[in-house]
C-alpha cells in the first residue's frame, strides 16, 4: 500500500472510488453515443463552458463540439450515415484530483467505416480530464491524439448500417 492510500479514511477511500466510477460513465456514455449517433447525449458528456476535445479543437460551449458532431458523424448519403462507428474504451487509469476534478487517461479504439471515401479505418488514442458539474462527471478535455490504419474497403465490400433500436 502507498502511503496516499494508508493516509486516507475508509470514507476517504469509499468516495474516490465512486468520483472514479462517476468519471468512467461519461466516457462510456460519449463512446456509446458516438455509434448511435445522439447529438443531445453527446453534448451531454461535456462540460458547459470551455471544453477541449483534442484534434477537434477548444470551444467556448458545449455547442461548439456538437456542430463538428454534425459535420461527420451525423452526414447522410442516400438516407443512411456516412460513416458508421463503433467506440471502445479500456486501460481506464482515473486519479482524483479534488471532490470535483479528476485527470486520467483511457485508450479508445475506433472503428470506423467512412461511406464518403470509401474508407476503413482502425484507430487508437487518449483521452484525459474531467470535472463533476451538476453532480455528473463530464468531460473537460481531451487530449485525443488518434493513430490509426485507414485503407480503401473493397470492392465486393457490403456496408449495412444496423438499427439496435
Amino acid at each position: 500500500m502507498t502511503g496516499i492510500v494508508r493516509d486516507r479514511s475508509l470514507e476517504q477511500r469509499m468516495a474516490d472510488l465512486e468520483q472514479i466510477e462517476s468519471i468512467k460513465a461519461p466516457m462510456y456514455r460519449c463512446w456509446g453515443v458516438c455509434g448511435t449517433k445522439d447529438p443531445a447525449a453527446f453534448r451531454d458528456c461535456f462540460i458547459k463552458v470551455g471544453a477541449s476535445n483534442g484534434p477537434l479543437g477548444t470551444f467556448d460551449d458545449a455547442d461548439g463540439i456538437i456542430e463538428v458532431f454534425a459535420e461527420t458523424p451525423l452526414k447522410k448519403v442516400e438516407g443512411r450515415c456516412a460513416v458508421l462507428d463503433m467506440h471502445h474504451g479500456f486501460h481506464p487509469c482515473t486519479t482524483p484530483l479534488s471532490d470535483t476534478e479528476a485527470s486520467g487517461t483511457w485508450t479508445l479504439l475506433i472503428r470506423r467505416v467512412n461511406r464518403l471515401d470509401n474508407t476503413g479505418m482502425l484507430g487508437a488514442g487518449e483521452y484525459d480530464a474531467y470535472v463533476v458539474e451538476d453532480g455528473r462527471g463530464k468531460v473537460s478535455k481531451s487530449n485525443h491524439q488518434p493513430v490509426g490504419i485507414q485503407r480503401p474497403l473493397l470492392p465486393n465490400t457490403v456496408v449495412e448500417q444496423v438499427s439496435w433500436a
